[in-house]
C-alpha cells in the first residue's frame, strides 16, 4: 500500500515538473519577442519563480524516489533471504507432525496407493 502511494506521488511530481518546464519554455519564447520593459520584467520574474518551483519539485522527486528505492530494496532483500533459507527440495515430500516433547509422527504421502491418513 505504501509503495503504491509512493509511486503515485512520484508520478504526480513528474507531471508537475513537466508542466513547470513547459511553462518555462513558453515564457522563454515570449521573452525572445520584446514588447516592453515591463513585460520583460514580468516574464523574467515568472520564469525565475517557475525555475525555483522546478528545483523544489526535483528535491521532492529525489526524496520520494529514494524512499521508494529503499522500500523496494528492503522487500527484495526479504524475498531473497526467504528463498535462501528454504528447506532443500527432497526427492518426494515427507509429511510429519511434531508433537509436544519433540516427538515426530511421519505420515504417508496423500497420493500413495494405500490412501494414507488423508
Amino acid at each position: 500500500m505504501k509503495l503504491q502511494k509512493l509511486q503515485a506521488k512520484l508520478r504526480e511530481v513528474e507531471k508537475e515538473v513537466a508542466s513547470l518546464e513547459s511553462e518555462i519554455a513558453q515564457h522563454d519564447a515570449a521573452l525572445a519577442d520584446f514588447k516592453s520593459m515591463e513585460e520583460t520584467v514580468r516574464l523574467s520574474e515568472i520564469v525565475a519563480e517557475r525555475r525555483r518551483a522546478v528545483r523544489g519539485e526535483s528535491r521532492e522527486w529525489e526524496r520520494v524516489s529514494g524512499e521508494l528505492e529503499e522500500r523496494l530494496t528492503v522487500q527484495f532483500d526479504i524475498i531473497r533471504s526467504l528463498r535462501l533459507t528454504r528447506m532443500p527440495v527432497l526427492p518426494r515430500p515427507l509429511w510429519a507432525i511434531r508433537l509436544k516433547g519433540g516427538r515426530k509422527i511421519h505420515l504417508t504421502e496423500p497420493n500413495e496407493p494405500d490412501g494414507g491418513p488423508f
